[in-house]
């Protein structure tokens, strides 16, 4: 049975990701491309399931990007679409 992470990876490779505006804002501060991220979610093989929300299942995904930087990503998955929720620097 595929986890968390197989599907939010699957998903990201397909294309069916959406943005949000604080990730947007927190990419910036951090300096962090896109491409850092995905490539950082890609090659990830920790995550933590975030459940305090009743609402949203969060996944926390600890990766690192192509040039070794330790990154942080907290996505929402849902019926096979990933939402970017927010992104740090480790």
């Amino acid at each position: 049975m595929p986890t968390g992470l197989s599907k939010i990876k699957r998903a990201i490779r397909a294309g069916k990701f959406e943005i949000g505006q604080h990730f947007l804002e927190e990419l910036h501060a951090d300096h962090l491309s896109i491409a850092e991220v995905v490539a950082s979610i890609l090659s990830a093989s920790e995550f933590d399931k975030l459940t305090d929300d009743p609402s949203n299942t969060r996944y926390r995904i600890f990766g690192t990007s192509e040039i070794g930087r330790e990154i942080v990503t907290v996505v929402i998955y849902s019926e096979g679409s990933v939402f970017f929720k927010t992104v740090y620097e480790a």
